[in-house]
């Protein structure tokens, strides 16, 4: 009785709590192009893996941070390639905790993939290179197996063909195999890379003729492997189910798959006029297709998914861009929704993040790069924003926080309420590095906290005006976060106290 009461009563306190609130956070980390390529939860520690340009070598790295999910910095490194050649990281390559507590992550350039691995306190105990043969290349993708990992990504080939590859390295580093996917001639770009069991990799991707020769068409496709890299299975949509590219494939509970695709009417009509669609496809345990529902506008408009995943009771969240070409150049804003497990639509968002939406003011770009679902139901999506006013443009990484119903305040109706900023209001941080005292200089009434690499407080300011001071003589050297607040933006720098 006194446990059932116990229960009742901690379960009326739970209906009390106030709902869990978001938000929208822009990172300015020390670097340019600095911006957030993927994100993973270790229990509640959030894993980053994003780009950004040293700004002694002027040379694009891979950028490793880790953060609360409050959205506050604990630590972030910047990695480069010792033989001075730059390492880009495509959108939602893999960034995951090893068996052994470290962490991994990929990048490539035109010929190269990159692998690095690092300890649990950041330091490089793995940087291999592999060098492939081809016109270009998109490493994307990493699974850790017991005696090594899979690296899976795209190549073009010589005949200017893209297929799909997965290779195989031990914990060395050491190549232990490397297999081709796709068909001679058909483009095949890979977006998905997921373990089904320990003989079972599934790749999903999608495929398009390219050649001219043949009739143009598109294609979602799905390849099992072994653990050696054999094929065990593979399924293909038809030409006419007018699938197009493949993204976010998940298996279900009832042994069948889940995956967003496009559906593109009159795409290859020579006078550009098509009309495009995000498609939900669910195949059943004998990969037939047992539904597909159309999801978002129906417009000629760019639309580009980046993932699907699974999220408490049954749903699935995902992200993408919507892009829309106005006077002063092209848009993209960052897409986030929730469907249920038969493809229906719950919610969904656009977030411009750093640009108000106006034409008349410059551009602005907000592209969506990763997403993770906490227990919550809540979720955190990441990537990177530019806006651009000539001759001024301004790069950072973004983190949005949504609740279960997809508001960054409870109460708000996301599926006509997006979230439109005004251009960042710039702030000036100086000496950096500071020694006796640090200014920050902008414009109007902020907030200011600043935090060090474990995420404590040090001392925070409220409505500053146009100036503040802060003293930090008697801070230990090293680096430091600070949080400035104005209005609904939140920046965040890094400064280093020498």
């Amino acid at each position: 009785m006194k446990i059932t009461y116990l229960l009742c009563l901690l379960f009326s306190l739970h209906l009390l709590l106030p709902a869990q609130e978001g938000f929208i956070e822009i990172y300015d980390l020390g670097y340019s192009g600095n911006g957030f390529i993927n994100l993973s939860l270790d229990n509640d520690t959030l894993l980053c893996v994003g780009r950004a340009v040293d700004s002694t070598s002027s040379l694009w790295g891979i950028l490793f941070a880790k953060l609360d999910t409050n959205g506050q910095v604990l630590f972030q490194r910047l990695y480069l390639d010792p033989d001075g050649n730059h390492i880009y990281i495509r959108t939602n390559s893999s960034i995951i905790k090893t068996q052994d507590g470290g962490y991994a992550m990929c990048g490539h350039d035109q010929t190269h993939a990159y692998f690095l691995k690092i300890d649990p306190i950041g330091e490089i105990e793995l940087f291999e290179k592999y060098e492939f043969d081809v016109l270009w290349l998109g490493q994307k993708k990493i699974i850790e197996v017991d005696d090594g990992y899979l690296l899976c990504g795209t190549k073009q080939e010589n005949n200017f063909s893209l297929e799909v590859y997965v290779k195989k390295i031990d914990k060395q580093g050491n190549e232990i195999w490397i297999q081709d996917y796709g068909a001679p001639a058909i483009n095949d770009i890979m977006n998905s890379f997921l373990k089904l069991d320990e003989n079972t990799y599934i790749i999903g991707y999608g495929q398009s003729a390219s050649d001219g020769t043949t009739a143009l068409w598109g294609k979602s496709r799905i390849t099992a492997i072994d653990s050696l890299g054999n094929i065990k299975w593979e399924w293909a949509s038809s030409p006419v189910d007018e699938f197009f590219a493949l993204w976010g494939l998940n298996p279900t509970p009832d042994g069948g798959w889940i995956f967003v695709c496009n559906y593109v009417h009159n795409f290859w009509n020579e006078n550009d006029d098509h009309n495009a669609r995000y498609r939900i496809v669910k195949l059943d345990s004998d990969r037939n297709i047992e539904w597909t529902k159309f999801f978002g506008e129906f417009d000629n408009v760019v639309k580009v998914m980046v993932d699907l995943i699974p999220a408490p009771k049954g749903n699935y969240v995902g992200v993408g861009n919507y892009s829309e070409l106005l006077d002063a150049g092209r848009s993209y804003s960052a897409r986030t929704f929730k469907i249920t497990s038969e493809g229906d639509s719950l919610w969904n968002r656009m977030d411009t993040v750093v640009w108000n939406g106006s034409g008349s003011s410059g551009w602005g770009e907000a592209f969506h790069t990763g997403i993770v679902a906490l227990p919550s139901g809540s979720t955190i999506s990441c990537g990177h924003t530019t806006y651009v006013n000539y001759p001024i443009a301004r790069s950072y990484a973004f983190l949005i926080k949504l609740n279960k119903d997809g508001c960054v305040n409870p109460g708000c109706n996301p599926s006509i309420n997006a979230v439109d900023w005004e251009q960042v209001v710039s702030f000036n941080l100086f000496p950096n590095p500071a020694n006796d005292w640090l200014k920050i200089e902008g414009q109007g009434i902020f907030d200011v906290e600043i935090f060090d690499v474990n995420g404590r407080l040090l001392t925070q300011k409220s409505k500053q005006k146009d100036v503040s001071t802060i003293h930090v003589d008697n801070w230990p050297n090293g680096e430091y976060f600070v949080r400035i607040r104005i209005g609904k933006q939140v920046v965040i720098n890094k400064v280093l106290k020498i």
